[in-house]
């Protein structure tokens, strides 16, 4: 006797429901990726002005001034392993930048956050400063879209 093609329909859609649901799960997972994508952006000295849009240097920390006062200043601190005292790309520290997480908002939702105050507060003033970079640029989004695609390839691939 021949499989019955409604009971295989409902299995069906009851293994792509647990499908969906795995993969919402992930979603910090993928959120953390793209905090990883701008803060390595960012340690390499490009901002993103808004969501989707393209990758610019950041803003010179002079600001054209011929007397260079914050890189002189910059050349008495302890700055982080990834940056110099020229280099515009907000890691002084690298506290700020390391502070990005992702965190789940609701089902299948996160978002990019600051772990600390200060740190948001830097990252506005950086902001405001001209200095745009807690956004994803098109091709961040299009780098992430092949994690996910990859994500449910892995999960389809679990499916009987």
């Amino acid at each position: 006797m021949a499989n019955d093609p409604t009971k295989d329909i409902k299995e069906l859609m009851k293994k792509l429901e647990k499908a969906r649901e795995e993969l919402q799960d992930n979603v910090v997972e993928v959120g953390n990726e793209a905090a990883d994508l701008i803060r390595k952006r960012t340690r390499l000295g490009y901002g993103v002005s808004e969501q989707g849009g393209k990758k610019t240097r950041l803003k010179k920390l002079d600001d054209g001034n011929p007397k260079k006062p914050y890189t002189k200043r910059r050349r008495q601190l302890e700055l982080s392993g990834n940056t110099t005292p020229a280099k515009s790309n907000l890691t002084q520290s690298g506290a700020m930048l390391d502070d990005l997480e992702a965190t789940k908002t609701s089902k299948g939702k996160a978002e990019i956050d600051f772990k600390t105050e200060e740190s948001k507060d830097k990252a506005k003033w950086n902001t405001d400063k001209g200095r745009p970079f807690n956004n994803l640029s098109k091709s961040e989004y299009n780098q992430l879209k092949e994690i996910i695609q990859k994500k449910i390839e892995k999960i389809l691939k679990k499916l009987p």
